[in-house]
């Protein structure tokens, strides 16, 4: 084994905001998140769906903490345009931000402007999200889906309602919260993409 190089340490306090940039930060739909040690969550950008925290303003413009009581020990972050995902080393899953769409994962469609456990489970591994749509992984390798299957996101069956009379497709399905996906198995990591 050779040794492994040491890390260099994030300090949060180093960041500034490029002011080049100040006149786009209002339109913006992407909220940056960041793990500084011991593993805590900072976030900043848009916020107009408390996708940055439970932070009055719609613009984050300095890095700020996100929950200091519920968010320690990070392994995996994810960031949707208006929402955001954590799974602590315990293996707990935290969302927050936006959820008409289910993209939380919380069985409802409310707003979270802190993070909330999703679920009581506590095997979660790595998570992604994408803008109507999340994915996880679990400690056991499989994968868990939820939110807008819309473009077929989720890889899913049964993605769609149909009209009985017309046979036209009406809706695309919404998982209000995570299902295990049927077909995937030993999985490491997963990535999501807007619609896929």
């Amino acid at each position: 084994n050779r040794d492994e190089p040491e890390q260099p340490q994030f300090d949060i306090k180093a960041v500034k905001a490029d002011t080049g940039i100040a006149r786009f930060q209002g339109l913006s739909n992407l909220v940056a998140v960041a793990l500084k040690q011991p593993n805590v969550v900072w976030g900043w950008g848009d916020n107009i769906k408390k996708q940055a925290g439970a932070i009055n303003a719609n613009v984050v413009k300095e890095p700020r903490q996100i929950s200091k009581d519920k968010l320690k020990d990070v392994q995996s972050l994810a960031a949707g345009p208006w929402n955001s995902l954590a799974v602590t080393n315990q293996g707990q899953l935290f969302g927050w931000g936006e959820n008409e769409h289910a993209q939380l994962g919380m069985d409802d469609r409310k707003k979270y402007s802190s993070p909330t456990a999703v679920s009581d489970a506590k095997n979660y591994a790595q998570v992604a999200t994408g803008a109507f749509h999340s994915l996880v992984t679990t400690t056991q390798g499989r994968v868990q889906v939820w939110g807008w299957n819309k473009h077929h996101a989720l890889g899913s069956v049964s993605e769609a309602v149909t009209d009985p009379t017309t046979g036209q497709v009406t809706a695309q399905r919404i998982f209000d919260k995570p299902i295990t996906h049927p077909a995937l198995n030993n999985v490491r990591g997963v990535s999501a993409g807007e619609a896929h």
